[in-house]
């Protein structure tokens, strides 16, 4: 039995989480045993992993991982590490100083990369056997334009869980209800963006949106950073109540899973993880399109998009994709029909298997690994 360990930070985020989540009760324990270590600046922060999991936790306000390395390594050495997985930045840069020649793997969902981070993985590669798997193409592509060795990173799409997606959907008026939000509303999803003004643009266009139709209502994930400038904007605007900012300790695959459209105006790099998630739960993808959602998402197919810097301008660009009734119940059934195949639980932990057993074995890391949206 080998011993793989898990090193998490609360900056990883929930497609971090989900992905983690999957690994954790999906890895056969015949062949593995798994441990679950926790470094986060807040000892007692919930947010890195999921809720149940027996975790370990290295926390301390002014804690860099250099301080924390130490009590980390000794971690690694009472657990038996053979194999070390980081997620998040933090967790990368702590388990780097202390894998000691152990393989290490690093999962990275978002393309809007640290360029810290990117050198410490640089660093990394040369020391000892490295992997990373990436949640997209672009995540790939930006890695390797940063110089990370292009044999070191594997295309692995984020995990969808249908059994659960089917248990949140059965429970969507509740929590609708919890979120002051009627059910024959139509409630659009806008999940936090690290852009201000990207932000702003987007819920702009739903409150002016929301003026001609009062069934409107959006929903923004205040998962991460809080924006004041765009709460600014809905307090003072004619209908401040078709905004809602969602309580954080709501999962973000619940309040997805309660929406009718998943609204993404940035076309620039973020996580595709939540598009994987709205495919499968029946909700309408309508995104500005750029490389991220190029990568799984065409207009008319299985989703809806928009040029950001059209000259009809976002308001009218996004008021025409929602008033496209005629071909969503088609787009709604190609894109779970889509995402059964490409954002499978099962394809996700087998390819972790995979370049798992590849690095102890000291095979090529991408041996037997394909990214199965190519392949589907």
């Amino acid at each position: 039995m080998t011993r793989l360990c898990h090193l998490v930070d609360d900056g990883c985020g929930w497609d971090g989480r989900i992905a983690l989540g999957a690994l954790l009760e999906r890895v056969p324990s015949a062949r593995w045993s798994q441990g679950v270590g926790v470094v986060s600046r807040d000892a007692s922060c919930p947010a890195a992993v999921g809720e149940g999991v027996d975790a370990t936790r290295f926390g301390g306000l002014f804690n860099s991982p250099v301080l924390t390395a130490p009590r980390v390594s000794r971690w690694l050495g009472d657990q038996s590490a053979e194999l070390i997985h980081a997620w998040g930045a933090r967790a990368l840069h702590t388990a780097g100083l202390v894998a000691e020649g152990h393989p290490l793997v690093w999962s990275c969902f978002d393309p809007a990369l640290d360029a810290r981070s990117v050198k410490a993985l640089r660093l990394f590669c040369r020391r000892g056997p490295t992997g990373v798997v990436c949640g997209g193409e672009r995540v790939r592509r930006r890695l390797v334009e940063q110089g990370v060795p292009a044999e070191t990173c594997v295309v692995i799409r984020p995990p969808v869980d249908f059994a659960r997606i089917n248990s949140l959907r059965r429970g969507r008026d509740e929590l609708r209800a919890r979120l002051g939000l009627q059910r024959e509303d139509r409630v659009v999803l806008i999940p936090g963006l690290k852009a201000d003004q990207t932000l702003c643009d987007g819920v702009w266009a739903l409150l002016v949106h929301g003026l001609i139709d009062h069934r409107l209502r959006g929903v923004v994930l205040t998962e991460g950073p809080d924006h004041p400038m765009l709460r600014h904007l809905v307090e003072t605007s004619y209908r401040p109540e078709t905004i809602v900012f969602a309580p954080s300790e709501v999962p973000s695959e619940a309040i997805l899973c309660a929406a009718d459209v998943l609204f993404l105006p940035d076309d620039g790099d973020f996580s595709t993880a939540c598009v994987a998630w709205a495919m499968a739960a029946g909700v309408l993808v309508v995104a500005a399109a750029g490389y991220c959602i190029a990568e799984i998402i065409a207009h008319k197919h299985n989703g809806l998009l928009y040029k950001r810097n059209a000259e009809a301008g976002v308001i009218v660009a996004i008021a025409e994709c929602l008033n496209e009734t005629v071909s969503v119940p088609r787009i709604l059934e190609i894109a779970r029909g889509q995402a059964y195949e490409v954002f499978g639980l099962k394809s996700f932990v087998d390819l972790h298997l995979r370049l798992y057993d590849n690095l102890r074995a000291g095979r090529a890391i991408a041996d037997g690994i394909a990214d199965t949206a190519v392949v589907a």
